[in-house]
């Protein structure tokens, strides 16, 4: 009857793996239990006939003995290389899951985060600064005469100078400062930790590295400028009145020639 139990237990199995064998068991695995099981069964088989017939012959023990034992080895490296493929399948979920995540949250022309990332963001940062009392500055950064460039190049070199502008900006700024395409042209920038005139020298360094950037219209060289406004995070704000006040600054900046950096403090006029 113990026979029986065992014969039918190996034979489940057996049908297990044969029906799921190609959906989720590499090939290396399934033959490992898929062998090592039938190994099994046989050294079982074997035992059985020892036990019906009395077959006492040292051969005859060794090799049943030895089937069960490779059948056993077979099926503990069947399992080792089936929970070895599990783990990386979910290393590479958790990757693929991961960067999924990271392309939601980012754009995809300059490499910044984008305006749904800032929407998700920046209220918890202006909350932050406030209950924490650190200084927090903002920039917004406008290319000028886009349109210009979009009417003469085409929107091709538009993207290129669109996205040369992320790359000035992730390049000067340190990791922990976020910046978000906001929207065409325009890039927002917060600056933790950093008071306003700190700001406005981060800011001239991302002017200048701007402007001296060249893009390639058909024979032309051309070079392109940015305005920027900042401003610094006050008692009363509120992301929205922060982000107006930077955005005020960057008009101010471009009513005053372009290619220059203003700011506004609360309640004052540009400096």
């Amino acid at each position: 009857m113990d026979f029986l139990l065992e014969l039918g237990v190996c034979f489940l199995v057996l049908l297990w793996l044969f029906n799921i064998h190609g959906v989720r068991l590499k090939g290396h695995v399934y033959q490992a239990l898929y062998s090592g099981f039938w190994l099994f069964l046989l050294g079982r088989v074997f035992d059985c006939l020892d036990e019906i017939y009395d077959l006492n012959h040292s051969l005859w023990l060794n090799l049943e003995g030895g089937l069960e034992l490779a059948g056993i080895g077979l099926i503990s490296i069947g399992l080792w290389l089936w929970g070895r493929e599990n783990r990386r399948l979910f290393r590479d979920l958790m990757a693929g899951k991961e960067s999924l995540e990271r392309e939601a949250v980012l754009d995809q022309l300059t490499g910044l985060y984008n305006r749904t990332y800032y929407d998700r963001v920046v209220p918890d940062l202006v909350s932050q600064a406030h209950v924490t009392e650190r200084f927090l500055s903002m920039m917004v950064l406008d290319i000028d005469r886009f349109k210009a460039i979009n009417d003469n190049h085409g929107h091709l070199v538009g993207d290129h100078v669109i996205a040369a502008m992320g790359d000035v900006v992730r390049a000067t700024l340190r990791d922990s400062d976020p910046a978000f395409r906001y929207g065409g042209e325009e890039v927002v920038v917060l600056l933790r930790d950093i008071h306003l005139d700190q700001a406005l020298g981060i800011a001239e360094r991302l002017r200048i590295n701007f402007a001296a950037r060249r893009f390639q219209a058909g024979e032309l060289r051309f070079g392109a400028t940015m305005s920027i406004g900042v401003t610094q995070l006050a008692g009363a704000d509120q992301p929205r009145s922060f982000f107006e006040r930077a955005d005020r600054a960057m008009y101010i900046a471009k009513q005053s020639g372009r290619d220059q950096v203003a700011f506004l403090r609360a309640e004052s006029g540009p400096a």
